[in-house]
């Protein structure tokens, strides 16, 4: 929390785009590509 306050972060994320459709669940270095961008988003407000 923030000076008590809850904060929402939104990662669009989208399963079926044409040129690569699982893109979002695609490990990278063996962990999914959507985790490591949470992981980022959550280190900001820390």
């Amino acid at each position: 929390m923030i000076n008590n306050k809850k904060v929402i972060t939104v990662i669009p994320a989208r399963l079926g785009s044409y040129r690569f459709p699982t893109k979002p669940i695609e490990k990278i270095a063996g962990i999914p590509m959507l985790e490591r961008v949470f992981n980022g988003a959550k280190g900001c407000y820390r």
